[in-house]
């Protein structure tokens, strides 16, 4: 496997925000964004739209909540199946660290048939957010938790587009 740099996510930054109801202290009105391990694993393998979501959070367009288990699980994934190095899993921990709040779900759900999917809903519930981004079949099944939309990379960037 060619090295590919954690820092590089791919295409051109949006010039347009996502808003919505929800504000934050300096972040008023851009929409909570909770994104799935398998998108932040596409996004650093193989670019594409789940990079061009990640580059909707670098570049402040969006904001990108995660939690722990949603960062180990994309750590795991990257050092099992795809052997990355200690240096490359703590660079891609830092940055997202650097670049997602980090939110500590406190309730433990049971809706999908796979347990690591609850936790990609958890960590939405507790981060307030509008929005999953996700390519696991299950999830999108759901289509919406609560009042989150759970949407492939490609129709959260269509529907960015639409709001433009």
């Amino acid at each position: 496997m060619a090295k590919k740099s954690v820092r590089k996510w791919g295409l051109k930054a949006r010039k347009t925000s996502i808003r919505f109801s929800r504000n934050i202290v300096g972040k008023k009105d851009l929409a909570r964004v909770a994104i799935d391990s398998n998108i932040f694993v596409s996004a650093l393998l193989f670019g594409g739209k789940p990079s061009a979501c990640l580059k909707l959070v670098y570049e402040q367009e969006i904001i990108g909540i995660t939690s722990d288990p949603v960062i180990s699980e994309t750590l795991d994934v990257l050092a099992k199946k795809f052997k990355f190095a200690i240096g490359q899993l703590e660079e891609t921990r830092k940055l997202i660290e650097k670049n997602f709040i980090k939110v500590y779900p406190s309730i433990t759900l049971n809706v999908s048939r796979d347990p690591d999917d609850n936790r990609i809903l958890e960590t939405a519930l507790a981060g307030k957010c509008e929005f999953i981004i996700t390519g696991d079949t299950d999830l999108l099944t759901l289509k919406k938790f609560k009042s989150i939309l759970i949407l492939t990379p490609s129709d959260f960037l269509k529907l960015l587009t639409d709001a433009a």
